[in-house]
């Protein structure tokens, strides 16, 4: 499953991991970002996006 965020600079966790590249200035802000959903539990959503020569994941749980 993929989690597409549409809108100029919109992201999860750090925004200057985009599709395919990481940002160097702000400008260059990407108008989507596509995740992949690697896990998704009632307690947690783990989330992965390929910038190139990599991977970067975030795992997301709910604050208590």
């Amino acid at each position: 499953a993929a989690l597409t965020i549409n809108g100029l600079g919109a992201h999860v966790g750090l925004p200057k991991v985009i599709n395919g590249g990481e940002l160097a200035s702000p400008a260059d802000a990407a108008a989507s970002v596509t995740y992949v959903v690697t896990e998704l539990t009632a307690d947690a959503m783990t989330l992965d996006i390929n910038f190139g020569p990599g991977y970067w994941r975030y795992k997301l749980v709910p604050a208590l």
